[in-house]
């Protein structure tokens, strides 16, 4: 269980228009944290190897394993799960759509926030599986209903960007993991022009820090957009008013 005082904090936090996300395993005996999640009970554990649900876009994302039941007291629930599907030969084997008691992801809004709790292991399985439905599944949370919004514009994937603060300077970084395969890590490929736009009001000076006037900047509709000439590794812009 969580000591009170942080419970207590992360409810203010939301209250004051925060987002708070969850995923898998929580304190199911805290009663003051599952009334965080809008939660009456957490669990048990059933079994939903090769269960799904539907994500807003019609994408169906398999819950893996196993997925928590939860009774409700404020939460809404979201992504009825369908049972596990059948696999064999196409004539014995259809798509059954009736829901279980189960469901993808809860959402609790209260004051100006909210907080989202997701009952099955979806990190695990994007680390363990690697397929890019659990990422693209959680990019939509994040965007959808945690207030998140995207800075990459038509950038890889295979490119990390850290949005961050220094003192009165803005910091972006991106880094390269175009060389990364397996367990093992080989030189990048080279990204040229490589974009990125961020909220933005009134003038503004950048520098590159990893290689020299690597960088150029524009104003357009109160976002200023950031192009790297060359990116290699990494890169890290440094940018102030």
């Amino acid at each position: 269980s969580l000591p009170p005082q942080v419970t207590e904090a992360l409810s203010s936090y939301v209250k004051k228009g925060a987002a708070v996300l969850c995923s898998a395993k929580v304190p199911a005996r805290d009663q003051a944290f599952l009334n965080l999640l809008g939660l009456g009970s957490v669990g048990p554990e059933t079994e939903a190897y090769g269960a799904y649900f539907r994500c807003p876009d019609e994408k169906v994302v398999p819950v893996g394993d196993s997925c928590l039941k939860c009774s409700l007291s404020t939460a809404s629930p979201l992504f009825p799960v369908m049972p596990a599907q059948k696999f064999g030969p196409p004539e014995v084997c259809y798509v059954q759509e009736e829901c279980t008691e189960s469901f993808g992801m809860y959402l609790n809004e209260f004051g100006g926030g909210r907080a989202i709790f997701i009952p099955w292991k979806a990190g695990s399985l994007y680390y363990s599986e690697g397929y890019d439905i659990w990422f693209e599944f959680m990019k939509g949370v994040l965007t959808r209903y945690a207030g998140a919004c995207g800075i990459g514009v038509d950038l890889s994937p295979m490119v990390e960007v850290t949005l961050g603060r220094s003192g009165d300077s803005t910091l972006v970084c991106l880094v390269n993991g175009s060389g990364h395969f397996g367990n093992s890590f080989f030189s990048p490929v080279t990204i040229r022009d490589a974009v990125v736009e961020i909220p933005w009001q009134g003038d503004f000076s950048m520098k590159s820090l990893v290689c020299k006037d690597n960088c150029s900047g524009e104003l357009i509709n109160g976002k200023l957009r950031i192009t790297v000439k060359e990116l290699g590794f990494f890169e890290e812009i440094v940018i102030d008013k």
